[in-house]
């Protein structure tokens, strides 16, 4: 079996890249014996030019490129893919069908996925990452009894965590009690927390990414997939319950690294030392990342976050050419599912034209990042995230009622989501909490505000 990557030659001869197919193909002086081995094997033989130059087998296929792929992609529900960062090839999932979102559900409607939609709200949604955490009294008696790691592992007791918030503070939203790291262990590695993830055996080497296994549909973090159906139970649509996973560049910097390191210098240097390893761990990483998210949404995630929580350690041009085009790709392959998703890039307001034009829902923004500023140069169905300084909730309910009312002030109200910048730092005073849920709840948005 043969294989090439045949692109289209659209409009005038621009040749689209990300549209392309793996064709089953043989030339003349291979007619006998590849196309009876793909036939004996009950494969197709999608192109078979008359002459053996691989001049005519280029032009041949371009020719009927299109025709090529709509009969491809009608024949069979998955797709072979060819990076050019990898030569393998690797067969994706078919997500293309998954349950459509109920309109009738109570959630649909909610302030939160409005916002998400960029329709016009009654009020501004909120809530806090890391809201489900060390600030609270419950969590912290939780955790006098359980380690993280139980915690993180009975869907009981992160069902538990994750509702603890809200039973507190009249958030929009719940995110899961997960961890970052929580899909590892589909990928066959060992992670122990010391407070942060430790990795005994780090993914270092070519050998290392290409052992890694491809978990499948169901195979990634089920008691996550658990938490979140008992979740979703007790909200009863009072709440919107939020997944998410770790962007391909963030999850990788702690399987390489093995552990938390300021600048994850290990990744870094895979990425310069061998692009071809690099790439394939994103691709790996990539093909976990929608799958895994993709089941949060199956499981009960109204909506999920892509977290990407070291994306300012890495120079514009170079993520534009070695990290975006896996981010993107996970973004297309959620949204082509119907899964409605948040991106945050933290700590990367050098890349905020890059991240734009991504195909989401919303975009989390860090403090760093002017974000009316954003929201004048963002796409109209855009949806923007944050981004209030977790340092300032520190300064106590006051400074947080400063604070948040600067930032509704220079917002407009349609299309946004208050959130911190980052996680609550665990001394936040709960008092802060609150004051700056009353500021943002308790904002009068006038008709002009909610049209805009």
């Amino acid at each position: 079996r043969t294989a090439i990557i045949v692109a289209q030659a659209l409009n005038n001869q621009k040749l689209v890249l990300d549209q392309i197919t793996a064709l089953n193909v043989t030339t003349s002086n291979m007619i006998q014996s590849t196309s009876e081995m793909l036939r004996d094997n009950e494969l197709p033989v999608d192109l078979e030019p008359e002459h053996s130059k691989m001049g005519h087998l280029v032009s041949a296929a371009a020719e009927q490129a299109r025709d090529l792929l709509a009969n491809k992609r009608s024949q069979t529900k998955s797709t072979a893919t060819i990076t050019s960062a990898s030569p393998t090839i690797m067969a994706q999932p078919d997500f293309s069908v998954t349950a459509a979102l109920d309109a009738t559900a109570p959630w649909y409607n909610s302030p939160f996925m409005k916002a998400c939609r960029r329709e016009p709200t009654d009020v501004t949604p909120v809530w806090l990452m890391r809201q489900a955490g060390r600030i609270l009294p419950e969590y912290r008696a939780l955790r006098a009894q359980h380690s993280f790691e139980e915690l993180c592992a009975d869907p009981d007791l992160a069902a538990e965590v994750t509702l603890l918030p809200l039973d507190r503070f009249p958030m929009d939203a719940a995110i899961v009690f997960a961890d970052l790291m929580s899909p590892a262990a589909a990928l066959g590695v060992d992670v122990r927390f010391e407070p942060g993830p430790r990795i005994d055996k780090p993914i270092r080497t070519a050998a290392d990414i290409r052992a890694l296994p491809r978990p499948g549909a169901g195979e990634i973090a089920p008691e996550v997939m658990a938490t979140l159906g008992r979740v979703k139970e007790a909200l009863a649509g009072r709440a919107v319950l939020i997944g998410f996973a770790g962007a391909p560049w963030s999850l990788g910097a702690y399987l390489v690294e093995g552990r938390g390191a300021p600048g994850f210098p290990r990744m870094r240097a895979l990425l310069e030392s061998d692009g071809v390893a690099f790439g394939e761990l994103m691709e790996r990483l990539s093909e976990v990342a929608v799958t895994y998210l993709i089941d949060q949404h199956r499981a009960g995630a109204d909506v999920v976050q892509l977290f990407d929580s070291w994306a300012g350690l890495v120079p514009p041009a170079t993520w534009a050419s070695e990290v975006l085009p896996h981010v993107r790709r996970v973004l297309e392959a959620l949204r082509e599912a119907g899964v409605p998703t948040i991106y945050f890039p933290r700590g990367a307001p050098q890349a905020i034209d890059l991240h734009l034009p991504l195909p989401m829902d919303g975009l989390g923004l860090c403090p760093l990042s002017d974000l009316a500023d954003v929201r004048a140069r963002a796409p109209e169905g855009l949806a923007l995230q944050g981004n209030l300084d977790p340092a300032a909730l520190l300064a106590g309910p006051e400074a947080t009622a400063r604070a948040a009312s600067d930032l509704l002030s220079r917002m407009p109200a349609r299309g946004h989501i208050v959130n911190l910048g980052h996680g609550l730092h665990p001394e936040t005073p709960l008092e802060s909490v609150s004051a700056l849920l009353d500021a943002v709840h308790g904002e009068v948005l006038s008709g002009e505000e909610v049209a805009r």
